[in-house]
Order: C-alpha cells, then structure tokens, then sequence
C-alpha cells in the first residue's frame, strides 16, 4: 500500500561536476525565481552523461516545487528532433524515480514516487498516441462521448483495428502496412479530437468525472499539462513548434513560455529542424490578400459592446492606409503580364526587406494601369547604358510588392494590438461569467476575424502570430517598441520571395504568390528568451560557429547581450576535468591513432585486374558505371582508393572489430551490386587472419534503421567476434541509432579495456573501434521532392552566410540573381564550399562523428580513427582551447597539424572585412530609409529612431562589444586608434546596388581615415562651453580606446555632422541667439531655427562640419519647401571650425555671390578656430548683423 509522506530535498545523491554548474552555478539565471529569460549553450563531449544530469536536474525540480501550488510551478520542455531520444529519456526519467538511492537506500517513498510520476507527461504524435493507448480505453472514450454514433469516426476506427489484426496475424506485412497504419491513426485521432472538442466547447457538454480523466489522461495527456497536473513535458521539436491537444482546443506552447524552462537536446540540429518547419508554408497571394481585407474591413463592422471597446479605432488607421494603397495601384483591376518576354522567362523577386534585393528579369520590372482597359500590366523596361534609373520610381514592381508585403504586416500588428485590447476588455468585464474561464487569444483572434468576414485568413494570422512570440506571456520591451536599428538583421526580418505566375485556369490574369519568413530559427530562438523563457541548449557541437547547420551564435549574442551566458572558463575546465577522469585513455594503456589517406588510383586499377584475373583499362569507367555516376575518372579513383586504403587498414588491424565508414552517400547493394561484390571481394581477400570472419553492412541509412535493419548488425557484434564493417552515410548516422552493442561473447569481452571513472560497470557496452571520415559535401540544405521548400532553403542559407559575413553582401546579390534564375545544385555546393562557414561545419560533422566511438567506457587497446586526406585544412586549422575537445577529435586535430603547416586561406580575416562592408552599406541603407521616413506615413517613429541612433553615437562613438540597441553602426578595427577605408558613401539605390567596393583596413590604398582626431572630437572640447554641454548630455568628450569603432557611414554621415550641429548650437546660444528646432513636416532639410530677439524673423541654419570649403547640394528646394512650411525665407550655413581657404559669403537663393542687403544666403565659414578651441567673434558678429538685418 502506497502512504504518503512528506517531500524532502535535503538528503539526495552526490553531484557530478556537470549536475553543479546546471544546479548550483547557474542556478540564479536558470532558476524559477528569476523572472528573465536567458539562453545558455553547454557544450560537453560526448560520454559525459549530459543526458543524465539533465533529468537529474528535472528530478531535482520536481522534488524541490512539490509542495508548491501547482499553478506556481513552472512548466520545464524537454524537446529534440529523434522521436527515440524523447522517449527514453522520458523513460530514463521514470527509471530514475524509482531507482534514485542515498547512501545505498532508495531515496523516494512508493508514494512520492507515483506523485512525482503524475507530473511527467510524454506527447507522442498523433498516430503513436491512438496506436499506444489500449483499445479498450479508447472504445470506453468512444461510448463516454458517443463516437461511435459518428460514421467517419466509426468507420476509420473500424480500419484500423482491421489493419492492426491482419498484421497481428501476419508479421511478415507489418514493413508493408506500418506507414498506412500511422495514416489511418492519425486521421482517426484527428476525427476523434474534433469531436471531442466540439461537444466540450457546446454550452451543454459533459461532466467528466475521475474515471473519464482517467482514460482520457492515456489518450490525451496534453491536457494534464494544461490543468496544472502535470508540468514536465516530452515532445519533438516538430511538436513543440506545431502544438499539442487538449481535450478542448490546440494549445502551442511556443505562445506561453514566459518562466518556462526549455531544455533543447541536440541544440545546434533543431535550427535545421525549425527551418524545414518553416518553409513547409503555403503561398500567398498578395494582390488577392489585399483586396480582401481591404473590402472586407470597409464592409464590415465590430459588435458594439464592452468585448470590442477600442478595437474599431485600432483598425482606424490601417482602413485608411488600404485605401491610399488601394487607389494608387489600382487593385480593383486585374493584373496582367505584357510583352513576349514575360510570357516565357520567370518573374520573381527576391527581398530581406533591408539592403538586399534582386529580380530576375534582365530589365526593371515596372506596372502600369491601362484605366480604358481597367488593367494592370506588368511590363519590362529597358534603359539606355548612360542613363541613371529615377531614385524612387513610383511605379516599379518591386514598390507594389513592397507595399503589399507592408500592408499585410500592417494588419497582423493591428490584428495583434486589437487581440490584446480584446484580452484586456474580456478580463476585467463585469459580463464575464464567475464560473467561465478567461479568453483565450485563439477564440479572440477567431472572434475578431468572424467579425469582418476574414476568417479564412486565422492560418496566416496565427503563423504570423507564432514567428513574432507575440502572446508568449509578457510583452518583451522589442516588441513593444520596434525600431529600424534594433530589427534590421537578416534572423528579425526574414526575407520575401514573390513570383509572378499565371492564374490557375486563366490566360489572361496573374498573382503575385509570396513565400518567405517573417523571422529565421535564430530570431525565434531570441525572441523566446525575451518573451522570458529559459533555454538551455545541450550538445557536444552547441558552440559550433556554422550558420548552415547551428543557429547564428553570434547575432544571438549580440541581440541578447547579458542574457547570453556562456559556460566560464573555470566551469569549462571542471567539464574538461570531469570528462578526462570517465575516458582515461592514457593511464589504462588505451591508444588513439589517427591517419589521414591520400588517393591511390593504382592501387584501384590493381586490385579491379586482380578481381577479374586480366587488366583493366579503364578503372575509372567501370566505376562510374558500378556507382551511376557521371564524374571524371580521377574522382571517383580518388574517392574509391581512399575508402579501400581505410578498409584494408581496419582488416590488418588485430584488435580492430567494428568499423564505421562515414561516407557522404549511400551504398546499397540493390543499387550498386557490382560495386558492393567489389569491396567484398576485397575485404575477403585482406582477410589474411583467416581465424574472424568479416561481415559488411551496406546501405544503413534512416530508413533502414528504422524498419530495424540495424538490430542485425548489433545482434551480429554482440553474440560472434566477427569482424562488421557498417557502411552509412553522415546523414543517416545523425538521424539514426545510437552505434554502441552489448557484448555478449566471452572473448569479444577479453579484449575491452575499462577506462571510466569508479569500479567497473556489470553491463558491458561498447564502442566502434575504427572510423573512417569522407570529408563531408553534401551539407547543403535541399529538398529535392518540394521546389517551393528548396527555394526558402537556399534562400536562407545566402541570407544566413551574408548576415554572418562568410560572404560579402555583393556575392549574396549575385548568388540570389543566378538562383531567381534557376541556379543547380551543384553551384550552390561549389560557392558554399569556398566559405570559412564550410570549414566550421566540415568542424561540426566530424566532431560529431567521432562521438560515435566515444559513448561507452569499455574500449578496445586501439582506437583508429581513419580521414580522408581533404579534411586537412578544416582540422590543421583548427586553434580552439584544448579543454572543450573530446580525445578523439584532437587526436585528428594535431595529427593534421603535425604533417606540415600549410598556408591555408585565411578566411576569418576575409570575413572582418566582409562584415565592414556589410555594416557600412546597411547603415547608408538605414541613413536613406530614415531620411524617406522623414516625409512617410509615420514621421514621428523616424524623427525619434534618427535622435536616437544621433544620441548613441555621441555617447559612445566606441565600444567594448557590439552588442546593444545599434550593433551594426560599429565594427571591429585592427588598431583602436582608427583605420583606412575606401568607397563611396552615397545614399543613393544607384550607389547602394552598384558594383563600386568598400575596402577596410590594409586593404584601403591610400583611403580616408576615420578616428577620433579626424572627427575633431579634442579640437571641439578645447572650448569649455561645448566641453560643458558634452558633459551635461552625458556625450564622449574622448574617445575610450575600445576595439569596436564607428563604421564610416556612421562617422562621416552622421557623428561628424551631429558633432557640428552640437558645437554649433552651443556657440550660437553662448552668444546670445535664441534657438529652435524645426517642425516635423520639414526635420533634416535644415538643422534648426535662430534669431537674436523675439521681434526678429527666424533664420534656418545648416551647421556643417567641414574641413575644406565644401558644396552644398539641392538649396533651392529645401529652401523652398522651408518658406512654404515656415516662411522662413533667409538661410545660414555655417561651419564648425575655421579653414584657411573658405571666405565668408553673401548669397541669393540660386547661391550665387551678392551683397549683404541683397543677400538671403549668409555662409559662415567657422565658429571656433581648430587650433585653440576660441569663438571666432568676428564671424558671429557678422551673422548677428546679418540676421537682426531685417525686422
């Protein structure tokens, strides 16, 4: 009999050193108490139990927070993408419960164990849930809710119990019939949950008892979670993004995670697992999506009640900016393609919606309204090679486009704002019944759409809803207060890809159908920590610094500053330390060799001659055809030679047994039998110990593994001492099983050595002993079987190596066009494979295939570790700290090393100057699109973004790190005194696309310098009025000397000029001028207003902050546009400092020299001299004169 006792945390199991980091060290970020969200990365070699201490730490937590209130209790997510992991480590969990013992005793009563149970929930998928529960569960669930009365439910049921009997009765159907198993579960399941939902939801419903929880819990055991009865959670990651059920609704957990610990196995794989989750999207058509909420929204009308109150006038503004939008393109038409061209070559456009764009006709793609017709048509347009396109064409495709994207992420904020106001109205409204439960933001969005007729749309608002973390419990400060600088990264924005295509069913009309993400896995990762969740993030490669295949590490650090929490380096030594002491290879006499084989083609051509008793001439044909390749000769005797050096090592090796060969392709022996005789063939023939037999597994991919292929090569190495040779591929080892067997044959035994920490484990498990590596290729992100899906892939991937500057951002322009174009697969591989990414990812894969020889603690006398000879470069390369390696990868590091110290291409030099380039172009990118901002629809946001990046700079023109609200106006300098650069620094779409370089550092020839001493910085604080202001403004008055230093577009086309403007102003005060700022309607065409009295006319004044007597550009229609605002009809530039070639100046409005009484133009040519700091008095009096002229 189970009794009850009280929960007791004091007397548990030692610690390992990784238990106290994740329990004790970072406890007060990673703890309940803390209310911050963080995202911790714990990189730790393969063997050191990672698994283990995380359900340590669960059951800590559990233990801990028993006696708490459960709606006080946190919610903890385990999730990876392997089905088989999520499950045994739920099962491990259970395990651990009940055998957890302190000092030899067990720790826990029966009681508190099943208690402790009851908290832990696994949610499988949909067709494993119906297929686990037993079937007399669901037909009780069936008769409670009278399912069967329901003939789709009932026949469905029917099926699948027929299916499951047949193969009950006939085993050997089961490979056949188990995917339409899964099939007819899941459909089944759904039809069930549908039901259910509905008769819960009606106003009548049902009254569940104990019991019916009791069977309900097995079939739907996401709703503990959701009524507080459980709150650690199992699921894939694919579930986690796609939500679970609950007996009344879908619940995602990704829109509630604040306070929620979120532990993330096999970190570094799930960014690749959330982007396929991503791009499986259906397309939308722009021109359809906006006419529909435009009509709908003028058509329909909210309920008026207290539910809705607000909501009508939050939709106010985007009503009004449809309808501009609407009549400007003239979307009541239809649209249309015109001329030859566009009937035969692909229309697409390509955006990441900040400084990257490209289409793929040759021509500018431009739409025109033929209003007699009552048609739109897109046309191509051609332009003479001397002539400069307009700076803003209002007609330009890619503008609609644009405009179309921005109006529908219009209406999701607003969709998002009126969701909130409706949440807020429902929760404090007398009307909400005492026994009803509060809103949920599901039925609000739904109630909000059925209003105005635009439910059809619930799908992309939700999706758009999910890549926002919008309801993830609290509104991070980024979300409520979104600016240009702290959003512009690739990983915030997403991209958009559009292609124009022909109306299915029509010749004559055409959509514009958008793909694309609103946010990348690496800015969903971020924005879960801001909405306050903690994640921790676990595996041996967490830290790898790939962007294709680990999130961006870097952008993530940056966004999320102190939230980022990497590992010390004192606790990565205690891991170190930790790992050492259970893989004491060294002191138990154990060895790891590592080789690194070059091509032999004769030793192929040889043993082809031999095989077939005459000589081949051509070995390299006969290959080609063995394997349906279509590659020159001396690949594929490369490649072959290479893998037959590593078999024939493994045969003459006399401890050598199990043998891995990690190859980028499978081969099987159904498609490749010639071949697959071959190496078998070979492997008998270098037999030469005679006494163990060799067995070769070919073809072991996912699939195969998962049909249980794989238990006969385990079943194999555990009873007999054969010889096994398992053929796989990268690919397939990453989704697969876990390579280690139990030895169960005596002398297989014999020869194991124990290298773990403690007395010697009774279960005997072991390792691969050899490996051999191919040096992976085909990394790329494909999906052969769905274009759409390929596309964002690719895609991503430009946009994922621009953004962290493995390229420059003209080669990411370049790639995207020939892709728009139909690039192959092999050109992608090619360039990515000239990328300093590649070389951290080549990293990644082979640190984690080494991990396959290291998971056990019995190791035989020799470990081989075989590479093929192109994974050089990658591994001799490699300079990381010793302490965050396992044994076997260094192994392969410092045998790299030792042959010879190549010159390898310095590709993280390449990619500093990349990303000096990209940051320069991005913020005159951010300069142009502030500066439109000024005359747009929402000129406040960009008056305050523009004082606030001002203000930035002025206080920290340097920076330790680059993190912060404005990363990317800083880059990282050589020397902390300055540097050289070369380029142009105009604002200007021609200037930002054009093919003209920036060159940084020792590559700018003779370029200009950016530092504090050419800023003028020290000049301006030798004068004690401005040096005053700077102090009370809390603005640099020195330059720290840190490594980050402005990039030029900041220095040159903002620090410089707000240094001027500041010094200026002061000097302009201190003399007695009354200064004013300028109205919004005209911000930035001047700097601000002065006069010496009330009584007197304003003057408009341009401080500039010259070195040389400089040009100023476009006078008379600022001016003009000034009068008309203002009437302020006189105007003042004057310069900062003095300079010995510039004149004061009297002018008229075409800027041509006058006298003074004709004069409305006065140019000053300094106000502070360079040299001591002191006013220049003269010219200030000629300006007092000049102003106070007219009355």
């Amino acid at each position: 009999m189970i009794t009850e006792r009280g929960f007791s945390a004091d007397s548990k199991p030692p610690l390992s050193p990784l238990d106290e980091i994740l329990q004790h060290d970072l406890q007060d970020v990673l703890g309940a108490e803390n209310d911050q969200g963080c995202l911790i990365p714990i990189p730790a070699p393969t063997g050191i139990g990672k698994t283990h201490s995380i359900k340590v730490a669960i059951l800590e937590e559990l233990i801990l927070s028993q006696n708490l209130d459960p709606n006080r209790r946190r919610t903890i997510y385990y999730i990876t993408n392997s089905v088989d992991n999520v499950r045994h480590t739920y099962k491990e969990l259970l395990q651990l419960i009940d055998l957890q013992t302190v000092n030899g005793k067990p720790r826990l009563s029966e009681y508190e164990k099943e208690q402790l149970k009851q908290r832990i929930v696994y949610l499988p998928g949909q067709d494993s849930q119906l297929l686990d529960v037993n079937e007399s569960v669901v037909e009780a669930v069936m008769d409670r809710f009278g399912l069967h009365s329901d003939p789709r439910i009932q026949n469905c049921w029917k099926s699948l119990q027929k299916l499951r009997q047949s193969v009950t009765a006939h085993p050997s159907m089961r490979p056949g019939v188990q995917e339409v198993i899964k099939e007819k579960a899941a459909e089944t399941y759904r039809l069930m949950l549908n039901r259910i939902h509905s008769i819960l939801r009606s106003e009548k419903g049902i009254q569940l008892s104990a019991s019916d929880y009791q069977n309900l819990d097995q079939l739907v055991p996401g709703d503990r979670l959701q009524r507080k009865v459980a709150n650690v959670c199992f699921m894939t990651t694919r579930k986690f993004l796609s939500g679970y059920q609950t007996l009344r609704s879908r619940v995602h957990p990704i829109r509630e995670l604040d306070g929620a610990l979120l532990i993330v196995d096999e970190f570094d794989r799930q960014n690749e697992v959330i982007l396929q989750h991503m791009a499986e999207q259906t397309a939308l058509d722009l021109i359809q999506v906006t006419r529909t909420i435009h009509a709908n929204l003028q058509q329909h009308e909210l309920e008026r009640s207290e539910r809705y109150e607000g909501i009508e006038e939050i939709f106010n503004d985007l009503k009004q900016s449809l309808k501009e939008f609407a009549d400007r393109w003239h979307i009541q038409f239809a649209f249309n393609t015109e001329g030859t061209t566009l009937e035969t070559e692909k229309v697409r456009l390509f955006s990441d919606r900040t400084i990257t764009h490209a289409h793929s006709a040759e021509h500018m793609l431009r739409l025109r309204t033929d209003r007699d017709r009552r048609k739109n048509f897109i046309h191509s347009e051609s332009l003479p090679a001397d002539a400069m396109p307009p700076e803003q064409p209002s007609n330009r495709l890619s503008r609609f486009v644009n405009e179309a994207d921005w109006q529908f992420r219009r209406f999701i904020w607003t969709m998002r704002a009126s969701v909130w106001r409706y949440l807020s109205n429902n929760a404090s409204s007398h009307f909400v019944d005492a026994g009803s439960q509060s809103s949920t933001y599901q039925e609000a969005v739904m109630s909000i759409l059925r209003h105005f007729n635009l439910q059809d749309l619930s799908s992309a608002v939700f999706a758009a809803f999910d890549a926002q973390v919008s309801f993830a419990g609290r509104r991070s400060k980024f979300l409520q207060f979104p600016t240009r600088m702290a959003s512009r990264t690739y990983h915030d924005n997403g991209l958009k890809l559009t292609d124009v295509r022909r109306n299915e069913g029509t010749s004559d009309t055409v959509s514009c159908f958008y793909t694309g993400f609103t946010i990348t896995p690496s800015g969903l990762m971020a924005r879960l920590v801001e909405s306050g969740a903690k994640v921790l993030g676990i595996s041996a490669t967490a830290t790898s610094r790939t962007v294709i295949k680990n999130f961006d590490l870097e952008y993530m650090k940056t966004r999320l500053g102190s939230r980022f929490i990497e590992l010390s380096p004192t606790q990565t030594k205690k891991i170190s330390d930790y790992y050492h002491s259970r893989r004491r290879y060294s002191s138990c006499g154990v060895s790891v060799n590592s080789s690194f084989l070059t091509a032999d083609p004769g030793l192929v051509a040889e043993e082809l001659s031999s095989q077939s008793g005459k000589p081949v001439r051509k070995p390299a044909m006969v290959l080609n055809t063995w394997l349906q390749l279509d590659q020159d000769g001396e690949y594929v005797l490369n490649w072959v030679s290479k893998l037959l050096k590593a078999l024939e090592h493994f045969m003459a090796a006399q401890h050598s047994r199990y043998m891995l060969v990690m190859l980028n392709r499978t081969i099987d022996s159904a498609r490749y039998p010639d071949f697959v005789r071959f190496v078998q063939q070979f492997l008998d023939d270098k037999n030469v110990l005679g006494k163990k037999r060799v067995r070769l597994f070919s073809g072991m991919d996912a699939q195969s593994m998962k049909l249980g292929e794989f238990n006969e090569v385990l079943t194999q190495l555990s009873n007999t001492d054969n010889k096994v040779i398992l053929l796989s591929t990268y690919a397939s080892m990453g989704e697969g099983k876990n390579p280690d067997y139990h030895v169960m044959h005596p002398r297989d035994e014999d020869d194991l050595i124990w290298v773990g920490d403690g007395p010697k484990s009774k279960e005997v498990k072991t390792d691969i002993d050899t490996l051999y590596l191919e040096k992976p290729s085909h990394q790329w992100l494909s999906d052969t079987d769905d274009y759409q899906i390929n596309q964002l892939l690719l895609f991503h991937q430009i946009m994922a190596l621009q953004e962290s500057n493995w390229i420059p951002f003209r080669e990411a322009r370049q790639w995207i066009k020939s892709s728009l174009l139909g690039s192959r697969h092999e050109q992608n591989l090619s360039r990515y494979h000239q990328t300093g990414d590649y070389i951290w990812l080549v990293r990644k894969i082979v640190e984690q295939a080494v991990g396959r020889t290291a998971r056990t603690a019995f190791k035989r006398p020799n470990i081989e570790l075989l590479a093929d000879g192109d994974l050089r470069e990658a591994l001799a390369s490699d300079h990381r700290p010793e302490e965050g390696l396992s044994i076997e990868y260094l192994a392969l590091v410092k045998a790299a090393q030792a042959l010879g110290a190549d010159t390898f291409k310095d590709r993280e030099t390449t990619r500093l100057h990349n990303r000096a380039a990209f940051y320069t172009a991005d913020t005159l990118s951010l300069i142009k699109e502030l500066m439109s901002g000024f005359r747009g629809n929402d000129p406040e946001s960009a008056i305050r973004d523009w004082e606030a990046l001002r203000r930035q700079l002025l206080t920290e023109p340097t920076r330790e790190t680059a993190a912060g609200t404005y990363p990317r106006v800083y880059i990282k300098s050589p020397t902390q005194d300055g540097y050289f650069f070369t380029g142009s620094l105009e604002t200007k779409t021609e200037a930002l696309n054009s093919e003209g370089e920036l060159k940084f550092f020792d590559r700018a020839d003779r370029g200009r310098w950016v530092s504090e001493g050419e800023s003028g910085l020290p000049e301006l604080m030798r004068n004690s009025q401005v040096r005053k202001h700077f102090e009370e403004q809390g603005f640099a008055t020195e330059w720290q000397p840190h490594p980050y230093l402005m990039n030029p577009a900041a220095f040159f086309n903002l620090y410089k000029g707000a240094l001027g403007e500041e010094g200026i102003r002061v000097i302009l005060r201190h003399f007695g001028f009354e200064v004013s700022e300028l109205p919004n309607a005209v911000y930035e065409t001047f700097d601000f207003l002065i006069r010496p009295s009330p009584d007197t006319p304003w003057t408009a004044v341009d401080a500039k902050h010259w070195r040389n007597e400089g040009i100023v550009e476009n006078h008379s229609r600022k001016a003009a546009a000034i009068e008309q605002a203002i009437g302020v009809t006189r105007f003042a530039y004057i310069n900062l400092f003095d300079s010995k070639s510039s004149k004061l100046r009297f002018l008229d409005n075409e800027l041509k020299p006058t006298n003074s009484a004709a004069s409305s133009v006065i140019e000053i040519p300094g106000t502070i001299k360079r040299g001591s700091g002191t006013v220049i008095e003269n010219h200030l009096i000629t300006l007092l004169e000049w102003v106070g002229s007219v009355q």
